[in-house]
């Protein structure tokens, strides 16, 4: 999947608090954007399109966040054939 845009949306948060965006494959993390909130934002985004493979997964985290706040991840891509991505006709 070739993923145009991904925003982490945290509207709870308080300024200060860290939000990040993981590409995770199997027990790897791979840090897309990570920072702290800024008092006038709600969230992030990723900054750069990316993609996603075979047994990726995108993740949002927000470890001061908690179990009653509302985290939200918005993905925004194109799905791309398995054969093409295989030949690396990306």
């Amino acid at each position: 999947m070739y993923v145009h845009s991904c925003y982490l949306h945290l509207p709870e948060s308080k300024a200060a608090d860290v939000a990040t965006i993981y590409l995770v494959h199997g027990a790897m993390r791979h840090v897309l954007r990570s920072r702290g909130r800024d008092a006038a934002k709600q969230g992030m985004s990723a900054i750069l399109p990316f993609h996603v493979a075979e047994h990726q997964y995108i993740i949002g985290y927000a470890p001061d966040a908690d179990n009653t706040d509302t985290i939200e991840l918005g993905v925004c891509g194109e799905m791309i054939r398995l054969k093409r991505w295989r030949k690396g006709e990306v």
